[in-house]
C-alpha cells in the first residue's frame, strides 16, 4: 500500500524544518496583510477574524491529520488546578489583548517598521522564562537576543524607519 505525498511528508525527517519555515513566512506576512485589512475594518473585527481563521485553520489540519495518519496518540498532561491562572493570564494577555494592541498600533505606525518590532516577542518571551520561569539560556541565545534588539532599536531609529 503506498501512502500518500501528505503522510510522507508529516513522517519525513524533515517535516518540522519544513512546518517552522512555512510558519514563520505566515507570521512575517501577517503584519503588513493586516495593515492592508485595516483600511476596510477595524481591529478587533480584524482580530475577531484571525481566530475564525485559527480555528478553520487547526480544524482542516486535524482532518488531514487523522485521515492521512491517523490519530495522534499522546498522552498529555492533565490541567491542575494550580496551573489554570497562568494558562488563563497566558490566554487573555497572548490570545486577546496582544493581537488587538497589536491591530490598533498598526493604525499609527508604518507596517514594515510594525513588523520588525514584533521580532521583539522573541527577546520579551526569553526574558520572562528566565526572570519568571527560572529558564536557562545558552550563550548562544543571549547573543540571538542581543542581535534582535538591536535590529528592532535601529528599526526604530528616525534615520532608519524612513527607509524601511
Amino acid at each position: 500500500m503506498t501512502s500518500s505525498p501528505i503522510t510522507r511528508l508529516v513522517e519525513s525527517n524533515h517535516a518540522p524544518l519544513i512546518f517552522v519555515i512555512v510558519a514563520a513566512m505566515l507570521f512575517s506576512i501577517s503584519t503588513p496583510v493586516s495593515k492592508l485589512i485595516l483600511a476596510d475594518a477595524g481591529p478587533l473585527t480584524i482580530c475577531a477574524l484571525m481566530y475564525a481563521g485559527t480555528i478553520t485553520g487547526m480544524g482542516v489540519f486535524a482532518l488531514i491529520r487523522n485521515r492521512h495518519i491517523g490519530k495522534y496518540d499522546t498522552t498529555e498532561a492533565p490541567l491542575v488546578l494550580r496551573n489554570l491562572p497562568a494558562l488563563t493570564a497566558s490566554s487573555i494577555f497572548g490570545s486577546i489583548l496582544a493581537p488587538a494592541m497589536l491591530l490598533v498600533s498598526l493604525q499609527y505606525i508604518l507596517a514594515p517598521e510594525a513588523s520588525l518590532l514584533t521580532s521583539f516577542v522573541a527577546v520579551t518571551n526569553t526574558v520572562i522564562a528566565v526572570l519568571f520561569f527560572r529558564e536557562a539560556v545558552s550563550s548562544r541565545i543571549w547573543i540571538a537576543i542581543s542581535l534582535i534588539t538591536i535590529g528592532c532599536m535601529n528599526s526604530h531609529s528616525p534615520l532608519i524607519s524612513g527607509y524601511i
